[in-house]
């Protein structure tokens, strides 16, 4: 409701800290205690950066780098190595993966809740595998939508922009004595950007949505959630490719992307004790993405346990095991060819983690670790320790090393790929990508060390630094020309013959000079340096200017009376250098205002100061566009 959002609003800055969080232990602690670099956006966050997207509140986490390819494409990356196929974040919501094991990476576009529906985004930079596994490499992003019991009564939420319009409907009630039930419907049909000459790129979206959510209370030790959604849409794209009918071997496809899916999910909590409980979840997902390159339709099947228990006042332990059956079917052609079409792979795993207090409430000590087997790169351990210190109540240190795998994709060991022409110098060549299935994991040694102090009540500092360790960097290793069936080709073979480093800093600060004002900064720095190790591509190297040196947020939040808020967002970006992209500054304004107890109206602009800007281009042939600027007016009533 609005009075819910009006009182996280007023939150003080002990209370955000105190804020519990999941994603670092697996249970609940408070955010100033939990022995990562983490960071939290919550609903009130979202709605007063005006985010219509899960990539666009992924702005204002520091050490995040969000870059708008096109209309319905993202590049999103923590701690470098961004590429429309980023491949190292573990993105989860309300337990379900929502990364692809094609690349290990997210199609975003088909990743569309309703953000009213989503309660806060909890963010980890830097690895997490020890509890969540492969994958939780450079970051992990988990989604945690509302309860059913948050959300009762109706709303229906009507948003106009200059280039989209949208609705949200959500219902919510209580259905028998402990049982409480939400339903949501969603549509949005946003059209595309123009490019650096002014041309419509191509890249139109819009998406259906349904879903609902079921909470139950169904003994005093026993808690089941059940959720689901389905959802049908289109995304445009331009695509340059290659074309042996073509006198030049290129040709440009204009194509729709049909995009479809559904999914199922549980969750069965039993409350042993305040120290013990048990955690059952289960989850089916279908997805589909059909174009005119190739068509992926992909069934996973997924069961987690869970167990935590105390072995004393001082020792604490959780467990657990996974099991994880994936089904799916690629249809290419000359563009993307897979072999075999068809795959059905299972990943196991199991994960302990034991938090040991060395000094009661000032020194903890973390290890863990998770074992996992699936069938591309077979067994694979990720231990981790960590020393959280807590010296007083303002001031908390901590220290992590930390050992993260990639999960192995499906792309480089199966599929073959013939992308746009090139011309080296003597006319037009198709590079010809082979798959390799020695293709190897890559994985990564990190080493972590934060910082967070309270020295004033109104006023915090979160400092994180980083360093990791890269081997077996994926390459694409340049085998030679070859003319095959008459047309010209410059083969090249999945492989990883590379090795890297990245180091950086993170700084986060709030500072809330008076009740009705509250400050928000961040800046991120990144260094990546990357390392031959006896490969042939030529572009070994690329994600060392892959991604932006520098970044800085800054959030400017004021109530100016109980009923009118006004809400700014800077957002300046250092250049991409492998791209060729400039850097940009960027200037977010809105204004919200309570009109009536059940009615609220707001009016908003992106990029205000800038008619347009790009910030990433597409890879393997894909048109990008540049980010115009875009005013926006929502009506949102409950009832």
């Amino acid at each position: 409701t609005q009075e819910d959002i009006a009182e996280l609003s007023d939150l003080s800055l002990a209370d955000l800290l105190d804020m519990e969080v999941t994603s670092v232990s697996k249970s609940a602690q408070p955010l100033s205690k939990s022995p990562a670099a983490i960071f939290v956006v919550t609903q009130d966050d979202i709605q007063r950066a005006g985010a219509r997207s899960i990539p666009e509140a992924l702005r204002l986490v520091p050490g995040i780098e969000v870059a708008q390819i096109n209309r319905n494409r993202w590049a999103v990356t923590a701690r470098g190595f961004n590429s429309v196929f980023a491949s190292k974040m573990l993105v989860l919501m309300d337990g379900r993966t929502l990364y692809t094991p094609l690349f290990s990476g997210t199609f975003w576009n088909q990743q569309t809740t309703p953000v009213e529906n989503i309660d806060r985004i909890e963010v980890i930079r830097g690895p997490g595998a020890t509890l969540w596994g492969a994958n939780a490499v450079n970051g992990i992003i988990n989604i945690i939508t509302k309860k059913a019991e948050d959300t009762l009564g109706g709303r229906v939420k009507t948003i106009v922009g200059s280039n989209n319009i949208e609705g949200v409907f959500t219902y919510g009630t209580k259905v028998g004595e402990d049982a409480h039930l939400r339903v949501y419907g969603q549509y949005f049909d946003r059209d595309d950007y123009v490019d650096a000459n002014n041309k419509d790129t191509n890249a139109d979206w819009n998406m259906a949505q349904f879903g609902f959510r079921l909470d139950m209370l169904l003994s005093s030790v026993d808690e089941l959630t059940v959720q689901g959604d389905v959802y049908n849409g289109n995304a445009e794209q331009t695509i340059d490719i290659s074309d042996p009918t073509s006198p030049n071997l290129a040709n440009v496809l204009n194509d729709t992307i049909a995009l479809a899916g559904a999914n199922l999910n549980a969750k069965w909590t039993h409350k042993v004790s305040d120290t013990q409980d048990l955690t059952l979840r289960i989850y089916v997902d279908r997805t589909e993405r059909t174009d005119g390159l190739f068509k992926d339709t992909r069934n996973t099947y997924d069961l987690d346990f869970q167990h935590r228990f105390a072995l004393s006042d001082s020792h604490q332990v959780i467990w657990g095991l996974g099991y994880r059956y994936i089904s799916d079917d690629i249809d290419g052609g000359f563009q993307i060819f897979a072999a075999p079409s068809d795959r059905q792979y299972q990943i196991f795993n199991a994960f302990v983690k034991d938090e040991i207090s060395l000094v009661e409430n000032e020194l903890k000590l973390i290890v863990g670790s998770k074992f996992s087997h699936n069938d591309f790169s077979g067994f694979e351990i990720q231990p981790s320790v960590r020393l959280i210190w807590t010296p007083a109540a303002e001031h908390t240190v901590w220290i992590a090393a930390s050992r993260a795998v990639e999960t192995p994709q499906r792309a480089p060991q199966d599929l073959t790929l013939r992308v746009a022409p090139v011309d080296l110098g003597g006319g037009p060549i198709i590079p010809l990508i082979l798959a390799n299935q020695y293709a190897q994991s890559i994985d990564m040694l990190a080493f972590e060390a934060g910082y967070r102090v309270r020295p004033l009540e109104n006023l915090s500092f979160d400092i994180a630094l980083f360093y990791n360790d890269y081997d077996n960097l994926a390459t694409d290793d340049i085998l030679g020309p070859s003319i095959i069936g008459g047309i010209p080709f410059l083969v090249a073979i999945n492989d990883n013959k590379a090795k890297g480093e990245s180091w950086g800093v993170e700084v986060a600060a709030q500072w809330r000079p008076v009740e009705s004002i509250k400050l928000s900064a961040s800046y991120s720095f990144i260094d990546v340096s990357i390392h031959d190790a006896g490969s042939t591509d030529p572009q070994f190297n690329s994600a060392e200017g892959a991604s932006p040196s520098h970044r800085v947020v800054f959030r400017a939040n004021w109530d100016i009376t109980e009923d009118l808020q006004f809400n700014t967002t800077l957002y300046w970006t250092d250049n991409i250098r492998s791209r060729d992209i400039p850097s940009f500054f960027r200037v977010d304004l809105q204004i919200r205002w309570q009109v009536l107890e059940n009615l609220e109206a707001a009016i908003g602009v992106r990029n205000l100061l800038d008619d347009r800007h790009p910030e990433f281009t597409g890879t393997f042939g894909r048109r990008s566009s540049e980010i115009e600027r875009t005013a926006y007016f929502w009506l949102d009533f409950t009832f």
